[in-house]
């Protein structure tokens, strides 16, 4: 049965958002069973939209999205290698993560649900430019983060010899931007 949905919510002209549109089943919103999709409307002008994606979420970043404070780095990042070193917990199900180049909005690297093992390690190499600012994103579809009730995993990122992120304990999502652009 196919039904309109219309939701509005005041937002800050200057903030910078992510509009997360979930399919439990992960075949998205149109096409095979149907012709759905959404569109989200900033000051009259569409700002996101989509409907026919192939994992359970599809996400869209809009606004002011040029930066959004360090990711926990100091200093200028020279290295064009962003080195994610992570170990998954008990439910490396639950887990995904991802970085997004905040300018352009799109995903430059990810891994998603059911794409790892339980407590392993890992090492990923993601070629970024380092004069653009990114967004790097984990999130636990529990809500339980990845450390510490459900095994020790963990997620560090580090461009050359700045760490720009370190994620252990959190519940459901956490985040860090990095970048020599971001602000």
């Amino acid at each position: 049965d196919a039904v309109t949905e219309q939701f509005t919510a005041c937002v800050d002209p200057d903030g910078c958002y992510t509009l997360e549109v979930s399919d439990s089943f992960g075949d998205g919103m149109c096409c095979e069973y149907g012709s759905g999709g959404y569109r989200a409307i900033l000051d009259g002008s569409e700002v996101a939209s989509g409907g026919d994606f192939d994992t359970p979420t599809d996400e869209k970043a809009f606004g002011n999205c040029d930066g959004g404070g360090g990711g926990g780095g100091d200093g200028e990042l020279t290295s064009n290698k962003l080195v994610i070193d992570l170990k998954t917990d008990d439910y490396a199900g639950e887990t995904s993560f991802w970085v997004r180049d905040t300018e352009t909005g799109s995903r430059i690297f990810r891994r998603g649900k059911n794409s790892l093992n339980d407590s392993t390690s890992y090492e990923f190499v993601v070629d970024i430019d380092p004069d653009r600012c990114y967004e790097l994103r984990i999130k636990d579809s529990y809500g339980d983060g990845i450390c510490c009730s459900e095994g020790n995993g963990y997620l560090k990122a580090r461009v050359g010899d700045v760490g720009v992120a370190d994620f252990a304990e959190f519940e459901t999502f956490e985040k860090a931007f990095f970048g020599n652009s971001c602000d």
